[in-house]
């Protein structure tokens, strides 16, 4: 059983993975913070955020601080409310992490009847696990317990490959929270030792030959700001208050205009002292469905830094493209792993 806190004054996210029916605080804003409908602004990933930084020149300062004074007037009482992840785990991965001090977990959120896209990363960039026993591939699953033959069909992935933990919530959209939080939970409690963390989507690819480069830039900043590693930060992005919107949501919801600074949700890294941080303060934090812009608040509240190491290093490590037909990605994919896989064995000979 995951349980955030062990005696809750109030409950955000009720136990059957219900997430929309969220008490609402008072709390006062800024005339400027509560502008209607902001759906013509979908906010932008920029180039490179820090290009005119004060003090861009210094790599400890490259860090997007979301530390400081409250984002909005009544920004900390808003969200500062006791909330519990209580739920069992269905399936466990056969992963054993005792003894192995520096591996990379990397929690990929899936959706149950996703099994070609988890399929497809076994046989592409998952398939690395191959040739690093220093990294893992973990599927997060919910559950749907009205289909039986699904659930059936994932029994048997599971008991096939055993990377999957899936856990007691609804698979659903609005839940993707739940699997990002239970995610953290699941390596916090059985591979606590390990070095690095990466959050990823199943129709992503990670360039695991980079990851040597991804760990030394983590060491390297938390020694000065203590951040999580973005494919990408999300800057100046307003809630979505069109109702035909996939993002809706309500004032009630989230009563300010702009969503702070966060790491676009398909990709990220964070070692596991910024995993126990980020767990911590979610533990107080009051739930909210969008699961990339709820690690924001988290890491906004935490003073946890945000890198957005592909705009400042030049180096790809998540790649990710929405137009992309299953045909194309599986193509994309497969050139992809063909071309890293013989970079990487070429780079393992000349040591």
């Amino acid at each position: 059983m995951f349980t955030g806190i062990r005696s809750p004054q109030k409950t955000g996210v009720a136990q059957t993975g219900n997430v929309k029916d969220i008490p609402t605080s008072n709390v006062t804003l800024n005339s400027s913070s509560t502008s209607a409908d902001s759906d013509g602004d979908e906010g932008h990933y920029q180039s490179n955020p820090l290009k005119n930084h004060p003090h861009s020149r210094s790599e400890a300062d490259r860090t997007i601080s979301v530390s400081g004074p409250d984002f909005y007037d009544g920004w900390q009482e808003y969200w500062t409310e006791k909330t519990v992840y209580n739920y069992s785990i269905l399936i466990h991965p056969a992963v054993t992490c005792d003894g192995r001090p520096n591996m990379t977990i990397i929690c990929v959120n899936s959706a149950m009847d996703h099994f070609e896209h988890r399929s497809l990363v076994r046989q592409t960039w998952g398939a690395m696990t191959t040739l690093r026993p220093d990294l893992v591939v973990v599927f997060v699953l919910g559950r749907h317990h009205s289909d039986q033959t699904l659930k059936s069909h994932v029994m048997h992935e599971a008991a096939k490959f055993q990377d999957i933990l899936q856990v007691d919530f609804e698979d659903d959209y609005q839940n993707l929270t739940l699997k990002t939080i239970t995610g953290m939970q699941w390596v916090e409690s059985f591979c606590n030792c390990s070095k690095l963390y990466i959050k990823m989507d199943d129709d992503v690819y990670f360039y695991g030959h980079n990851l040597d480069k991804l760990q030394s830039i983590l060491t390297k900043y938390n020694s000065y700001d203590n951040s999580m590693a973005c494919a990408r930060s999300v800057l100046h992005k307003n809630a979505r208050r069109n109702p035909n919107s996939t993002w809706h949501v309500s004032e009630r919801d989230y009563p300010f205009k702009t969503y702070p600074p966060f790491c676009a949700g398909y990709g990220y890294a964070m070692t596991l002292e910024i995993v126990h941080r980020i767990l911590q303060m979610a533990y107080q934090t009051r739930f909210f469905w969008i699961d990339d812009v709820f690690i924001g608040i988290v890491a906004q509240r935490a003073s946890v830094g945000l890198i957005p190491i592909q705009q400042l290093y030049h180096r790809i490590y998540f790649f990710l493209n929405h137009r992309d037909t299953p045909d194309k990605r599986n193509q994309r994919f497969t050139e992809f792993w063909h071309r890293h896989y013989q970079a990487y064995m070429k780079k393992l000979n000349n040591k």
